[in-house]
């Protein structure tokens, strides 16, 4: 969940009901109208019910400036399914209403992580498969996202893996997947650890 502008955002991103997508509620609720307070889908993303088998996953949501926001996407926790969102997605706001510009994958989706051991022995081999937690910094047109990786194993609990932090700096300004974007890849800042699962990532100045 993020606030920002003084609105609440928050995303589903699993499960078989309902709609996996972002949501807003417009201003923050107070005590007395919480109970009646709107939960809406933030204009321009995804409507369509999960069960609708829909490939969008979200997770966190942080904004660069008023126009510019990331989402996380975590995968469906196929390590063969690297054609969804699953990624770092990148969204403008353009005449009210969000839009996709990209999807930053790069030496993020497919990574093989082996030789995971511990104090029960081998641990299967941890593919990177997307995103969930992150938070960001803005320095002038440099964007520096960390995020914590989401994974997919034969152990069969894609949010039980050994996973990674990872860091990956982008282009405030850029709406499209050209030139320095294209090159832009993800680094690895710690993990994967036996025996350690990263939840979640914060920036302390």
């Amino acid at each position: 969940m993020t606030e920002y502008g003084g609105a609440l955002y928050f995303t589903k991103g699993s499960g078989g009901n309902g709609i996996d997508t972002v949501y807003t509620v417009g201003s923050l609720p107070t005590v007395g109208d919480a109970a009646s307070t709107k939960i809406t889908v933030v204009p321009g993303f995804p409507t369509d019910p999960a069960k609708a088998g829909g490939n969008f996953t979200p997770f966190a949501v942080f904004f660069a400036d008023d126009t510019t926001m990331y989402v996380t996407d975590e995968g469906s926790g196929d390590s063969l399914d690297l054609s969804s969102h699953a990624g770092l997605e990148k969204w403008s706001l353009v005449g009210g209403t969000w839009q996709l510009d990209y999807v930053l994958t790069k030496g993020l989706a497919g990574v093989v992580d082996t030789g995971l051991t511990g104090p029960d022995g081998q641990y299967p081999d941890v593919t990177t498969v997307g995103l969930r937690n992150m938070t960001g910094v803005v320095d002038g047109d440099n964007v520096t996202i960390y995020a914590t990786t989401s994974t997919s194993s034969a152990s069969g609990d894609q949010g039980a893996d050994p996973n990674k932090v990872v860091v990956v700096t982008d282009k405030l300004s850029a709406t499209t997947m050209t030139g320095a974007v294209a090159k832009e890849s993800f680094q690895v800042v710690v993990g994967p650890t036996y025996g350690t699962v990263y939840r979640g990532v914060a920036f302390v100045n």
